[in-house]
């Protein structure tokens, strides 16, 4: 009997030394270590799963700026689309001439045809037009003797020059019918523009008549008043 009691005297006593584990400050710093531990756990997991997310955010935000750089690139385009569009109603009533159209690969080209021709490209200056009796244009051909520019079929290098071949064409580009039809549209509007220039006129002086009028009657009135 008193031997354990002994021991348990005994090892009551180590318990109360600062190096044994059984020690309560000790086992409170065990605690301590092991709830800043999980403390730690918990707030790195939180940041990894906050970061998740904001990659998240930023791949969805890239994703909306593409498909926004993507409309506004097609609206240009669609833009450009209408604005140098050319129908085939406007291609039959104006010339040809200069034009370059694409080659239509499809086999449905006759139902192409009535649509609107977006690949057009239109110079500033009338190509193939054959002046002077020549059937080519000013510049295919280059003569290396007298080093000058001139044309094909003839081989003249003078611009203004008629053709010297037997077979001579009528001019193809002749500007003087244009500026016929200029002129007569011209005169036809300023002759549409006199009547009612003198209408107009006719209103202003009838008003101008009837407030003179008005003026003396009532200078009549104040008169008679006074």
């Amino acid at each position: 009997m008193w031997m354990g009691k002994i021991g348990n005297k005994s090892a009551a006593f180590i318990n109360h030394k600062h190096f044994h584990p059984g020690n309560y400050k000790n086992l409170e710093k065990v605690w301590l270590a092991e709830e800043k531990h999980k403390a730690e756990i918990k707030r790195l997991k939180e940041m990894k799963e906050k970061r998740e997310e904001e990659i998240k955010i930023s791949k969805i935000k890239r994703q909306l700026r593409e498909q926004e750089e993507l409309r506004k690139m097609e609206m240009i385009t669609e833009e450009k689309n209408k604005r140098y569009a050319v129908t085939s109603s406007r291609l039959a009533d104006n010339d040809t001439c200069g034009l370059i159209l694409p080659e239509s690969t499809d086999k449905e080209g006759k139902k192409k045809q009535n649509s609107t021709h977006k690949l057009i490209i239109q110079s500033q200056y009338r190509e193939d037009c054959f002046k002077y009796g020549h059937t080519s244009v000013f510049g295919s051909y280059y003569d290396v003797e007298t080093k000058a520019w001139g044309y094909h079929c003839c081989k003249v290098t003078l611009k203004t020059a008629r053709c010297t071949k037997p077979k001579a064409n009528a001019d193809s580009c002749q500007d003087e019918p244009h500026n016929k039809t200029k002129e007569s549209a011209d005169i036809s509007t300023s002759g549409s523009k006199r009547p009612h220039e003198d209408a107009n006129t006719n209103k202003r002086f009838k008003r101008h008549v009837s407030g003179m009028k008005d003026a003396i009657d009532m200078l009549k009135e104040i008169e008679a008043l006074e």
